[in-house]
């Protein structure tokens, strides 16, 4: 519970550092630099990852595990709809709406149908496929790579174990797989300039997949898993990965 606290100062950081961009006039050349509406929702997000989990891992209630995944997904949205944003040129007005519905639609449907929204979808999950997905199809976007970027989503899903051949085998449990072509199909203009992935981006990949590792450890069926231990692998997988969001 306590290694959530780790969300929280990130985040608080985040909007220090926003602060500070707009006391030293610094230069938007990107939506993330200053107090925008983007940057204010990212740091937002960051924070309420904290609070979200500490519910859960303290209470182990419905509403906990409800409130929990409600903060992943409003984080996890951020990057892969701000990609599909600016290659299918979607206005401010339209970024805030999809994200506003989706995210509403994720708590209506986790609440009422359970985490798989009664229709076997793991948002969250999913969404990481599609976060990488979009970001491969931002770096080389062309008319091929549209329909191709679909298939960097297998590759994610087998660095977590879920294999084309588990897929074929189940088609009707992993029907999901179809969205991998939601980037493709949304983002229908090359974006404007070229992102610079040195060094935050890979930093963050390496929290996340250290974090990820040792989070493996602390599953129950693990030999390493220690539940009376002061040192939890899960704690130090909430601050690592909070490290992640804050790259």
């Amino acid at each position: 519970t306590l290694g959530n606290l780790g969300f929280v100062i990130v985040g608080l950081i985040i909007f220090a550092r926003l602060g500070l961009d707009e006391a030293d006039g610094r230069d938007r050349t990107n939506r993330f630099i200053g107090q925008t509406p983007l940057s204010v929702l990212y740091a937002s997000a960051v924070v309420f990852l904290g609070p979200g989990s500490m519910v859960m891992h303290g209470t182990h209630t419905f509403f906990g595990a409800w409130i929990d995944n409600v903060s992943m997904v409003a984080y996890n949205l951020i990057p892969w709809l701000l990609n599909l944003s600016i290659m299918g040129r979607w206005s401010h007005r339209a970024l805030f709406t999809v994200y506003g519905s989706v995210l509403a639609a994720y708590a209506f449907g986790y609440w009422f149908f359970g985490s798989d929204l009664g229709i076997g979808l793991d948002l969250f999950g999913v969404s990481i496929g599609l976060w990488i997905i979009s970001e491969v199809l931002y770096r080389f976007w062309s008319p091929t790579m549209r329909w191709a970027s679909g298939f960097v989503g297998f590759v994610v899903a087998a660095v977590f174990g879920i294999l084309p051949t588990d897929m074929l085998a189940a088609p009707g449990e992993y029907w999901w797989v179809i969205l991998f072509w939601l980037p493709g199909i949304v983002a229908t203009t090359a974006p404007e300039g070229r992102r610079r992935y040195t060094p935050w981006f890979w930093a963050g990949i390496v929290f996340f997949f250290t974090a990820y590792a040792i989070w493996l450890t602390g599953t129950n069926d693990h030999e390493l898993c220690r539940p009376d231990s002061i040192v939890q692998a899960h704690a130090i997988w909430h601050i690592l990965t909070a490290g992640a969001a804050g790259s």
